[in-house]
């Protein structure tokens, strides 16, 4: 009997400790005791009145009071009689247990709390007793366990939580180490030392994933995680949570459902949902899941994301859902969900009224599961079967919006989209985009109600994107595929007409392009025969056919519409007969007939009003075919007859734009028959009228030959002028200045060319030899105008460009600079001779030699430049002042109040110092002279023989002896 109580015992207590537990985790708090109660208060709202979840009830093992009480009675009688220690110590183990019971009885049957706080405390203090008397008990991990229960459920948490401590301590990996670890983390947190409870959870989550505890410590970790603001720490204790709920569902490869949960563990789920739906709207949203799920997103992974999209949407954050949405579908595009979540991110746009946004995801739910850039091909069918109601909403739509914000860009500008005129980029690409769909859906949906219609739609928005030939192949596939439909012939006729807006300008394909506009034509007239547009069609065929130069079938055209108004059929009225008679014309001229087409023309233009707005272009085309003949006049030779057809046309249609180049091509012809004058009246008259024409470029260009051919200089350096005043930094503007320059002085404009000389030679160095000839045409200028100050300025310029100029120097400039340094020696010469030897001599005499040194260096310049005519001369006139200055010393004043006797030595001494230079001066006439036996005689060289025959007529006086010698002589 009491052996069997011990074991009954054991048992109830464990499961008792067990529903406690879970009661006590679900809760956060105690819930039948004051301190319990506090905690609650202080946390506002208890978890278990948050998730409504109720306390677990277990029924003890049903024992009479009375037997508890007599058994427990019994043992302390007992245990008081025992002598031997060893059963003494099995008793006082099972008196503890029969405590616990007896505690866990008044717990259970709502006894007066200060008698349960009792009964927890004898138990308390029987099994404290017990650890301290038999410290070696083989049970002391039940008895440790069993005591932090008791301390527990008297309230007394800290001693609880060192009793835990112990047992883990005395037996880390015991059977209880779980649920010990556990209720420590239950103590930690309720006490709010989160960061202990979060390792006491923790220590549980990596001992057992199948404890009953496991579940519970995942949650609660992930709750001290969040008290701890470590949100990831947090996130990942949640997702353990959900993985162990629904792992049944990942095991099947199922979808999880919150739903199939029990009560209580959904309402678990639900909370981690929620919190960690709101930990990723602030680390980023959808993003932040994709980064936490970055490794391997386990199957309740959508959970998140639906739970953080939704609480969006609770709070009209309708942007972020959205995006939340997306970013589930398309990192998981292969997911059964993938197609609804995306749908709900088309959905959180519509609802939060983002127009322009919600177009957008449309586009992109396209993009994902669409034929073209989509999933479709690779897709299942079930999968394709969930896409394709909404890509055939979204596909009609999408091509529509796209064709329409095409469509309103032209209007919004202002702006026509007629003819040749570029679309904007946005237009273009809005167009792009909108076929795109139309075709996508035609591809999708090939028995859809819309199918016909979104053919000639997508024909519509390629003929208004102006993608000519994609329109035309369009157009026909609609047209001629649904000829009963009612715009079955519009379409038809719209291929026509986009084959004319798209007809290439050049290039290869002109002649494919006009032959297949030639069987659109005829393929509309044999198919929609009675449709009033058959005549403007074969009217079009016509011109089709002279654009494509085939001028036969252009001219059978034309007749075939002359044909049908002298029929009497309806449709081809007086403006089209008129327009076939134009292309018969034409038609001549393009079989190169320019005679008789010149005629046609001719005759067309004479019945019409010159108010007729075909007037014009037929005089033009009456016009073209003259010059045509006068081309092939020019081929042959024959100018002459060229320059008469050309001035038929000036004179007859000279408001043509042929009569432009006719009249520049007379001009030209006139010129090389050398009819000058005719040809100058042409030019100067085309100037005048067509200045703005390329060709008025080449007018003075040839106007300028004329005046050269007819000697007009002055006219011919006036162009050349304004030539230099436009190109002034170029070569061309340079060359022309100089030869305006030339022009203006062979003309005799002498100022005009000054001006132009002067212009050239400051601003133009280069060329070296045309600006040293400018600097010596200038100076020549200014010394027939007597204006010795600037011929001076010019000639220094000479012999400065000389010098400076180095390997560039030139015999031209040598000898130029040669002339203008005799110039200047010939001032300083001057200068010198001017001045006379007065008393007192010594001053006077001062002046004279500063004077001849100034003219030595002078004359000496000369001579270094070496120019032979320029240094025969200069030595000459250097010889001469040095006789000059002996001279000039014996004939200078005398000093008044000499004697006889101080004249006379005053002389002397004048003789004496005038002989060195008189001898200095031989030597140099003497030097010159005998250039004559290298060869060099000039009037300087004959000039120093005559001073040497009077200054030393011995040696230089003596008459010429002439001998005639005989034919016997030789």
């Amino acid at each position: 009997m009491s052996l069997n109580c011990t074991i009954r015992s054991r048992t109830v207590g464990y499961k008792s400790a067990l529903a406690v537990a879970i009661s006590l985790v679900l809760g956060g708090c105690q819930s039948n005791s004051s301190i319990h109660d506090e905690t609650a208060v202080q946390r506002n709202v208890p978890l278990v009145e948050a998730l409504e979840i109720q306390p677990l009830e277990v029924t003890p093992t049903e024992l009479p009071a009375q037997d508890l009480l007599v058994l427990r009675d019994g043992y302390s009688r007992l245990a008081a009689e025992l002598q031997d220690p060893q059963l003494l110590q099995q008793l006082r183990l099972r008196l503890a247990d029969v405590e616990m019971l007896l505690a866990e009885e008044q717990q259970m049957s709502g006894t007066d709390a200060e008698a349960i706080a009792v009964g927890w405390q004898r138990a308390i203090d029987a099994y404290q007793a017990l650890l301290e008397e038999y410290p070696d008990e083989q049970s002391r991990t039940e008895i440790l366990y069993q005591l932090s229960r008791a301390q527990d459920l008297q309230g007394q948490r800290q001693l609880s939580a060192r009793t835990l401590a112990s047992l883990l301590e005395l037996a880390p990996e015991s059977p209880y180490a779980s649920e010990a670890w556990f209720r420590r983390g239950e103590a930690f947190y309720s006490d709010g030392d989160y960061a202990s409870a979060s390792e006491a959870y923790r220590q549980v989550l990596e001992r057992d994933s199948a404890s009953p505890f496991y579940a519970m410590s995942a949650y609660m970790l992930g709750w001290a995680q969040f008290k701890l603001e470590r949100y990831a720490g947090a996130l990942k204790a949640f997702d353990v949570l959900l993985g162990v709920s629904f792992s049944a569902w990942a095991a099947a490869d199922a979808l999880p459902n919150v739903q199939d949960l029990s009560a209580g563990e959904g309402k678990l789920v639900g909370d981690s949902l929620r919190v960690m739906a709101l930990l990723f709207s602030y680390q980023g949203n959808g993003a932040a899941i994709l980064d936490f799920y970055a490794d391997e997103a386990p199957s309740h992974a959508y959970l998140v994301y639906q739970e953080l999209a939704q609480q969006h949407l609770n709070n009209d954050r309708y942007q972020d859902a959205a995006e939340t949405y997306l970013a589930f579908a398309e990192h998981n595009l292969g997911h059964p969900l993938a197609v609804e979540f995306y749908v709900k991110h088309v959905d959180a746009y519509l609802l939060g009224k983002f127009p322009t946004l919600a177009l957008e995801a449309k586009q992109n739910f396209v993009a994902a599961f669409g034929a073209e850039q989509g999933r479709w091909a690779e897709a299942s069918q079930a999968r394709n079967k969930q896409a394709g109601p909404y890509l055939h909403d979204y596909l009609i739509e999408l091509a529509k919006s796209y064709h329409s914000l095409a469509q309103s860009y032209a209007a919004s500008q202002g702006k026509s989209q007629q003819g040749n005129t570029p679309l904007s980029e946005p237009q273009t690409r809005a167009y792009a985009i909108a076929a795109r769909y139309y075709r996508e859906f035609i591809d999708l949906f090939p028995q859809a109600a819309e199918y016909v219609d979104m053919q000639f739609y997508l024909a519509e928005s390629l003929f208004e994107a102006k993608q000519y030939a994609q329109a035309i192949d369009a157009y026909e596939t609609f047209a001629y595929q649904h000829t009963a439909h009612p715009k079955a012939a519009d379409a038809a006729y719209s291929a026509l007409l986009a084959y004319r807006q798209g007809q290439p300008s050049t290039g290869p394909d002109i002649q494919n392009w006009q032959l297949g506009k030639q069987r659109s034509q005829r393929r509309f007239v044999d198919t929609f025969e009675n449709d009033p547009r058959v005549v403007s069609v074969a009217q079009t065929l016509m011109q089709n056919s002279f654009d494509t130069r085939n001028y036969a079938d252009a001219l059978s055209w034309s007749e075939w519409l002359i044909a049908r108004k002298q029929s009497g059929q309806s449709g081809v009225d007086a403006k089209v007969t008129s327009a076939a008679q134009m292309v018969q014309a034409y038609s001549l001229y393009g079989l190169q007939d320019y005679p008789r087409a010149a005629l046609a023309l001719h005759n067309l233009a004479a019945s019409l009003s010159k108010q007729d707005s075909r007037y014009s272009e037929v005089m033009e085309a009456y016009s073209v075919s003259l010059y045509r003949q006068a081309e092939t006049a020019v081929a042959q030779q024959q100018l002459a007859q060229a320059v008469v057809l050309l001035k038929r046309i000036i004179q007859q249609a000279p408001a043509t734009g042929t009569r432009l180049n006719a009249q520049f091509d007379a001009a030209t012809h006139l010129i090389a028959l050398k009819r000058y004058d005719e040809a100058q009246a042409l030019l100067q008259d085309f100037a005048r009228r067509f200045s703005a024409s390329p060709l008025a470029e080449q007018i003075p260009t040839r106007l300028l030959y004329l005046y050269e051919q007819t000697g007009q200089w002055v006219a011919a350096a006036d162009y050349l002028m304004k030539t230099w005043q436009s190109q002034g930094d170029s070569e061309a503007g340079r060359e022309a200045l100089w030869t305006a320059a030339g022009y203006y002085q062979q003309a005799g404009a002498a100022d005009k060319a000054l001006s132009a000389y002067r212009n050239y030679a400051h601003r133009y160095p280069k060329p070296f030899d045309e600006a040293i000839e400018a600097r010596f045409i200038l100076s020549e200028y200014y010394l027939q105008s007597r204006d010795d100050q600037k011929r001076r300025f010019w000639l220094n310029k000479l012999m400065q460009a000389h010098d400076d100029a180095g390997s560039n120097a030139t015999v031209r400039s040598q000898t130029l600079a040669a002339m203008a340094a005799s110039v200047f020696a010939q001032d300083a010469r001057a200068r010198y001779h001017s001045i006379k030897l007065t008393a007192p001599l010594k001053a006077s005499l001062a002046s004279k030699r500063e004077a001849l040194d100034t003219a030595i260096k002078r004359l000496e310049r000369v001579m270094d430049y070496g120019v032979r005519e320029y240094t025969t001369e200069a030595h000459h006139h250097l010889a001469e002042l040095y006789l000059t200055l002996a001279r000039d010393l014996m004939d200078s004043e005398r000093p008044a109040g000499l004697n006889e006797m101080e004249q006379m030595q005053y002389d002397i001494l004048l003789e004496e110092q005038a002989y060195p230079f008189e001898e200095r001066a031989i030597g140099l006439f003497e030097a010159n002279a005998e250039r004559s036996w290298q060869g060099v005689y000039d009037r300087w060289v004959d000039a120093s023989f005559k001073v040497l025959a009077k200054l030393l007529p011995a040696n230089y006086a003596k008459e010429e002896q002439q001998e005639k010698l005989g034919h016997e002589d030789f």
